[in-house]
């Protein structure tokens, strides 16, 4: 009796009355996620789906699945991802993949994996970013390539970069395009081509960002003038190199002009805009039924605010399907910024256990080593702490140990999880010719 009166005084002042709501959200979250965790047996890629099978109920109507990663040097990740392509490409007739790289550059790509022009080695480097540069993506690059060579002319996959950034090869090819359509042009490009680098080499680190902002804001003008030339002028030019090449040379001119457009400005998020924007583009081409996988970081996939998936879920709404990634602990791939500011400087970081209650050490809690977890379709609307903020890992292209390790994310930017419990480095080869990224 005595104990229980105690209890009652216990739970009627404010302050543990608020601690034991918390203690029964929490639980109620654990459970919760405990009762609709999927494990995954395996991230190999050469392995069966039967362990994926459920995804055909939840991205039955989904035209376009992002996937994530809260680190951009996860061998699980990428392997895990490469496996879900294979699964969405041979059981849900997904038949474009988009990658967070140099749209100009993964044009190469597209080539070798469709009609085998190039090789592997320069497929990997061709594209620019040095995350991708990796034994993993060169075994998903090859993977498609292959089942290509057998696959009916509506399955081929296709590969598109996504990204605005790295166009060298796109100045080289409009140069190319202005010799036949109006070679007095030439110069002028030229001399733009050496500004437009410029200001993306101070963009490009993050002591002169400003300073980049301020060049490419000087060239705005100029490089909307060619946009508006190439537009206004396209019966002739049309006439002059074919459709495709037109073509081709239009897109080149818009990725410079995203690139200009998103560097300038250094509030605004345009980046994620201009590659939500780019992903539309080419679904369009491939008509109503394409189906395409994303592949960037949880920062782009995300519907978080002017994220790339918010942008593609304002337009597709629910045929747009994030998953994120996320992992326990382990060691990762990055560039070291603690060691060296100006080379390549990769190093491989190892964590220990993340922060208490952040998302990662709930999801832990779910007893398996690594599973998926639907956020869409498993009632979540009566659950009150899925509206909450969770501190998630989040590990771009750079590191340091003075930079927080995990960052309040709300669980609704995501449609689903994945959480691989450890972490190990990609497994890189020769960077020889590779820019940083």
């Amino acid at each position: 009796m005595k104990y229980f009166v105690f209890l009652l005084l216990y739970l009627t002042i404010p302050g543990t009355k608020l601690i034991a709501q918390e203690d029964s959200d929490e639980n109620q979250f654990v459970e919760w996620i405990v009762r609709n965790a999927h494990e995954i047996k395996t991230v190999n890629p050469d392995e069966d789906f039967d362990d994926l099978r459920h995804l055909k109920v939840v991205l039955k109507d989904v035209k376009v699945v992002g996937l994530g990663e809260s680190t951009h040097g996860t061998s699980e990740f990428f392997k895990m991802k490469h496996r879900l392509l294979r699964f969405l490409v041979k059981e849900m007739n997904y038949t474009r993949f988009y990658l967070e790289a140099s749209m100009s550059r993964c044009r190469y790509i597209n080539d070798y994996v469709l009609y085998s022009k190039g090789n592997a080695d320069s497929a990997t480097l061709i594209q620019g970013f040095v995350p991708w540069r990796v034994e993993e993506v060169r075994d998903m690059i090859e993977w498609i390539r292959t089942y290509n060579k057998s696959a009916a002319e509506n399955k081929k996959v296709s590969f598109h970069g996504i990204d605005l950034q790295i166009n060298d090869l796109a100045w080289k090819q409009l140069r190319e395009f202005y010799k036949i359509v109006k070679e007095k042009k030439v110069t002028e490009l030229d001399n733009l081509q050496q500004k437009a680098d410029s200001a993306a080499k101070q963009s490009n680190n993050l002591n002169s960002q400003s300073k980049g902002a301020i060049l490419f804001g000087a060239i705005h003008k100029e490089i909307m003038g060619i946009v508006d030339d190439i537009v206004m002028n396209q019966g002739e030019y049309e006439y002059k190199v074919g459709k495709e090449n037109y073509q081709r040379n239009l897109m080149n001119i818009k990725l410079i002009a995203q690139e200009t457009e998103s560097y300038k400005n250094l509030m605004v998020n345009f980046r994620d805009y201009y590659m939500a924007q780019n992903i539309l583009h080419l679904q369009n081409q491939g008509g109503d039924d394409t189906k395409g996988v994303v592949w960037a970081h949880n920062g782009h996939i995300s519907k978080g605010w002017t994220t790339m998936g918010s942008f593609l879920a304002e337009i597709l709404g629910k045929k747009y399907y994030a998953i994120g990634f996320d992992f326990f602990s382990g060691s990762f791939q990055s560039r070291n910024k603690d060691i060296n500011n100006t080379s390549h400087n990769w190093d491989i970081i190892s964590l220990g256990a993340p922060p208490e209650k952040s998302l990662p050490w709930y999801l832990n809690k779910a007893g398996h080593e690594n599973f998926f977890i639907d956020f869409r379709f498993t009632g979540i609307e009566n659950l009150k702490a899925f509206s909450k903020s969770y501190p998630m890992h989040s590990f771009g292209s750079m590191y340091s140990a003075s930079w927080p390790q995990v960052y309040p994310e709300k669980l609704t930017n995501y449609d689903g999880l994945i959480f691989i419990r450890n972490s190990t480095a990609a497994k890189d080869f020769s960077r020889e010719g590779m820019k940083p990224f």
